[in-house]
């Protein structure tokens, strides 16, 4: 057991050494682009002759054909009960459009209703980019970074999942969708079945390969059995270092469990009692806790609003959830497992969290907060924190 866990120990480690949380790395070249590329923007509908529709935006909007839009109602009242104020308008999305043809100062759009009908009028909202469906491929599973920082960049999209596949030919477009396709070096964007952009130069961003236990099949109910027989990696490419001129072989690992979804972070930790290691990962707003002998497992998921962006494991069970509400901003929170499952120790907190090795003994125990900025995310103050037993957070000195 010890030596099962020291080796799935010391992958973590390599998988997550050289991840400084600090927004440096983030506003790499190619990040920056892609984040401007399928940002938001709102333009407004106009009814066209002959029953055609278009947007008051064109090419010195920087629109482009394939570029889809969500369109909205007028939206509906929000009203606190008690009070009786009212807190805002909450708009209904009514239908897809996609982007057919573009002039200077407008653009013609197609409309599909998410019901059977819907009745489109003049002066509507629409969105770019808005709750549309974006999936990221990863040939050869080499670009997870770089899937990692856009996703926490655009959360406005509906993000379907990471999968690494072997080659293009893999790839499945969707119609209404964004399709991100990163191969050996490039970058393309697909939107609505156009290719909206390609990127040949990569940053650093792209050089944490991902691991094997988020490659992904479609969503299924039943949980693999544990192959516990040794395996050789004899003609692996090996996992770049960043900062090596070398590769590094992994040989002699030993397959533990596999995990059937698409999953945005994973990690493994101990239990407090037992020390028994568990696989946690997050998918689908629901994190997942699977034991690596037994097989049994516990999960916690979040109802609330917003969009869990990613998890950082830390010391005794601890686990830090980023979650991100449109237009308000960061609301992450603290949670610990156990034997027992999974306790939230706090919530509302208003930073992006992480857990990291300060002081170079191999533990991520230092649990440090960076300020959110609407523009960018990652805003310019980074902070030292801690947490007790009751799950009350105290802020010390800044970074």
């Amino acid at each position: 057991m010890n030596n099962l866990f020291m080796r799935a120990t010391i992958l973590s480690v390599i998988f997550s050494l050289f991840l400084p949380l600090n927004s440096v790395y983030a506003e790499k070249t190619t990040v920056g682009e892609i984040v401007k590329e399928l940002g938001t923007i709102e333009a407004k509908v106009i009814k066209g002759p002959h029953g055609r529709y278009l947007i008051n935006m064109g090419t010195d909007n920087k629109v482009k054909k394939g570029n889809l839009w969500t369109v909205y109602s007028t939206g509906e009242q929000v009203i606190e009960p008690i009070t009786g104020k009212k807190l805002g308008v909450l708009p209904v999305p009514l239908a897809i459009c996609k982007v057919t043809r573009v002039e200077k100062h407008f653009s013609e759009i197609s409309v599909k209703c998410f019901k059977k009908s819907c009745s489109i009028k003049s002066g509507l909202t629409v969105k770019r980019y808005r709750e549309i469906k974006i999936m990221f491929y990863d040939v050869n599973g080499s670009s997870f970074r770089l899937y990692e920082l856009i996703r926490a960049k655009l959360p406005s999209l509906d993000w379907q999942g990471y999968q690494s596949i072997e080659n293009s030919a893999d790839v499945t477009q969707l119609p209404e969708g964004v399709v991100i396709v990163a191969d050996k070096g490039r970058v393309t964007i697909w939107s609505g079945g156009e290719i909206l952009s390609i990127y040949d130069e990569l940053t650093s961003a792209r050089s944490l390969p991902q691991p094997a236990l988020t490659q992904s099949t479609p969503p299924v109910t039943e949980t693999k059995e544990i192959d516990s027989k040794q395996k050789t990696v004899t003609s692996a490419p090996g996992i770049m270092i960043p900062g090596l001129s070398t590769n590094l072989k992994i040989e002699n690992y030993e397959a533990v469990t596999s995990i059937d979804h698409i999953v945005d972070s994973v990690g493994i930790i101990e239990s407090d009692r037992t020390k028994t290691p568990y696989f946690i990962y997050l998918s689908n707003k629901t994190l997942y806790a699977q034991a690596v002998e037994t097989g049994k497992s516990y999960q916690y998921a979040y109802k609330g609003f917003g969009d869990m962006v990613n998890m950082s494991l830390g010391p005794n069970g601890l686990i830090a959830l980023n979650i991100y509400i449109q237009g308000e901003g960061m609301n992450s929170r603290i949670l610990k497992f156990s034997t027992g499952g999974f306790t939230v120790l706090t919530k509302d907190i208003e930073y992006i969290l992480e857990f990291l090795d300060m002081n170079g003994n191999g533990i991520n125990e230092s649990l440090v907060g960076q300020d959110f900025d609407a523009e960018s995310f990652f805003g310019s103050g980074v902070f030292r924190l801690a947490v007790d037993d009751s799950g009350r957070i105290t802020q010390h000195d800044s970074m």
